[in-house]
């Protein structure tokens, strides 16, 4: 369950920066 809050926190960051925040997520998951 670790994974869904570090994912949820992902999203409302994201959520808060906006497109770099998604930008930061897209290379995320392509590292990881």
């Amino acid at each position: 369950m670790k994974d869904l809050d570090s994912v949820y926190d992902w999203v409302d960051m994201a959520s808060l920066v906006g497109g770099a925040g998604i930008l930061t997520i897209l290379i995320y998951s392509i590292l990881l």
